[in-house]
């Protein structure tokens, strides 16, 4: 009898406990530069040499740097409780730029985002840009300090 207790012991034990929550994003709070960028099907990734740069800070400022201009400070909000998470950016009152609303994953140091303009098309739900979504698939990576 004493075998067969260790049997079932060993059994309940070594079978697959409940299934764990699945794991949160990592945090889009940091400096990102944007190595791929495309809008429908037109490819507009920096060029050598050129660099876009988006700075999310704990505070909810969002500030997005291009070599070439002065920095635009505008403000984000972002909902991990979402599948997948969600981001949404405000620009600056006096920009000409629109609120976007879109979705992002972090993967070790690299975030994918995908926008659309907020008052014109529905939040995307995949990370992809076709001509018909009109959205902007962003693929940034994580500057290290």
């Amino acid at each position: 009898m004493i075998p067969s207790a260790v049997l079932g012991l060993a059994m309940v034990l070594g079978a697959p406990g409940a299934k764990d929550a699945p794991k949160k994003e990592g945090s889009i709070v940091g400096d990102w530069i944007v190595t791929k960028m495309l809008i429908g099907d037109f490819d507009l990734s920096p060029k050598d040499k050129e660099e876009l740069r988006f700075s999310f800070s704990n505070d909810g400022k969002l500030t997005v740097t291009d070599g070439t201009r002065k920095p635009e400070v505008g403000e984000y909000k972002v909902d991990v409780k979402k599948d997948p998470p969600e981001v949404d950016m405000v620009p600056a009152k006096d920009s000409k730029d629109r609120e976007l609303a879109g979705i992002f994953k972090v993967e070790g140091d690299v975030l994918t985002i995908c926008w659309v303009e907020a008052k014109k098309d529905k939040r995307p739900t995949k990370f992809e840009s076709t001509k018909e979504s009109r959205g902007m698939l962003m693929t940034l990576k994580r500057v290290k300090k």
